[in-house]
């Protein structure tokens, strides 16, 4: 049964009959690993700025008359 892959394989090689399949899958993880590179460097950056806001509204909302 494997060697019949391999032939099958080889076959639609020489016809030049490809896919890009797996292509499109690395080119969407290194996407997916730049965004979240550019996330977790902005979150880094602001995040002590970002925190102390957050925490003077959630004071502000539950200090609220």
């Amino acid at each position: 049964m494997l060697q019949l892959e391999y032939l099958l394989t080889w076959l639609l090689a020489r016809q030049g009959v490809t896919s890009d399949r797996g292509a499109s899958l690395v080119e969407y993880v290194l996407m997916l690993s730049l965004i979240a590179t550019v996330c977790l460097a902005a979150l880094s950056y602001f995040g002590g700025q970002s925190g102390n806001s957050l925490g003077r509204s959630s004071s502000s909302i539950v200090n609220a008359p």
